[in-house]
């Protein structure tokens, strides 16, 4: 069991890489294409990808039931509004500051645990989860603008993921791990289709040009190879092996590679206040985490 906790701290924290850096590579995506369309597609690919995953994990696979789509579903549907709240927020903020306001989903979980499913809360967790949202107010408050509408946007889809988070850890020991990754990002591609038609202009999907822009294959292919179909599936299959909080700290790690990424590729700069209320964000991460 050890040696499996080693190999779900290592996957995970790849999967925390891939998603960091995924931040630019979709700032630059939506600025050429709609954000739902975009995330239609992503989805869309990746769940054909572990479609031909699940096929080929032959006698092993798990019997189609209710229990599955009603799971699969659910975290499909958490999994639509994190990244939709994500992706049209990041156009209206920067990469860095994306991935700083993502990572609260961190904290977010015991929170979430100890009002939905009655996991008790210590004071240093609070105290942490306190120091986090600090960082949030140092991150994004202005003296000309009150809050970012940006950030508060991205806000939204922190907590979604981490009721995701959550809500894997307690769906994930009773199903195939390639069989709930498939329904949930499957589920998840249809809302954004339907997100799309009804609020975007879907005829973008057709357009060559769009499909030929390197910046937006880019995201599209990494983002559904590896920052979807592989990153779900991993999740719901090394979380099998650690804890939702465990797996909350190594997320922790997804905004430093997001802002590192945001400076290296994107050519942002960070500056005083942002450093410093990322740097408050991932002290209370740290605190609550590791119960100081």
């Amino acid at each position: 069991m050890l040696k499996k906790t080693y190999w779900a701290d290592g996957v995970l924290l790849f999967v925390a890489f891939v998603w960091g850096i995924m931040f630019v590579f979709i700032k630059e995506a939506v600025g050429v294409m709609e954000p739902l369309g975009h995330l239609a597609v992503r989805f869309a690919l990746a769940a054909l990808i572990l479609l031909g995953g699940y096929a080929a994990c032959g006698r092993s696979r798990e019997q189609i039931n209710r229990g599955l789509f009603r799971h699969g579903g659910i975290l499909g549907f958490w999994l639509f509004l994190g990244f939709m709240f994500q992706t049209v927020g990041t156009q209206y903020t920067t990469a860095s500051k994306t991935g700083f306001i993502t990572g609260l989903c961190v904290v977010l979980v015991p929170l979430l645990g100890a009002l939905l499913f009655k996991i008790k809360l210590t004071r240093i967790t609070g105290a942490g989860i306190g120091i986090a949202f600090a960082g949030m107010a140092v991150l994004s408050l202005h003296i000309s603008e009150p809050v970012a509408a940006g950030d508060i946007i991205v806000l939204f889809g922190s907590v979604a993921f981490a009721v995701h988070i959550l809500l894997t850890g307690r769906y994930a020991a009773h199903h195939h791990p390639m069989a709930l990754a498939c329904v949930q990002v499957a589920a998840a591609a249809v809302l954004n289709l339907a997100g799309a038609a009804l609020f975007e202009d879907v005829g973008q999907l057709l357009r060559p040009e769009i499909w030929l822009n390197p910046l937006v294959l880019r995201a599209v292919v990494i983002g559904a190879v590896f920052a979807t179909a592989f990153a779900y599936w991993a999740q719901t299959h090394f979380q099998r092996y650690t804890s939702a909080t465990h797996t909350a700290i190594i997320f922790s790690s997804e905004p430093v590679f997001a802002a590192a990424a945001a400076v290296v590729i994107g050519g942002e700069s960070i500056t005083m206040q942002t450093a410093l209320g990322g740097i408050l964000i991932l002290s209370g991460i740290l605190i609550a985490e590791l119960k100081g």
